[in-house]
């Protein structure tokens, strides 16, 4: 399962300039993971192992605010939108490339640890 810790996500879509993409910070506990990058997404969802331990599947919900547009395009309109995130993960690796799903358009990303959680005593 993806390690506790946090994460940085960089992301582009295939309509996107080559080399151009987006960045999103994560925290994975326990298997939850929560989210946010610079636009105002806010990205919450869970880590499920698939039986292998080598991969894991990944559901999350974006919440895109008002007036937001996903780079694949999608505009969320006046009152926001939430939209479903799939995909699947490296089960362990401290860094790694994938493609999601969001709003039925792929999303490349790659996935990088960054380092564990503080201490919450």
């Amino acid at each position: 399962m993806l390690r506790d810790g946090i994460y940085h996500v960089a992301y582009a879509a295939d309509t996107q300039t080559p080399g151009c993409h987006d960045e999103a910070l994560a925290i994975v506990r326990d298997g939850k993971i929560l989210g946010s990058d610079r636009n105002g997404g806010v990205y919450s969802g869970f880590v499920d192992q698939d039986g292998s331990g080598d991969r894991d599947s990944v559901v999350l919900i974006c919440e895109v605010p008002p007036g937001g547009e996903l780079v694949t395009g999608f505009s969320a309109g006046p009152h926001g939108a939430i939209i479903p995130i799939i995909g699947v993960v490296a089960a362990d690796a401290l860094w790694q490339q994938t493609r999601l799903m969001i709003a039925g358009q792929a999303l490349d990303i790659e996935l990088a640890y960054l380092g564990p959680l503080p201490d919450s005593a």
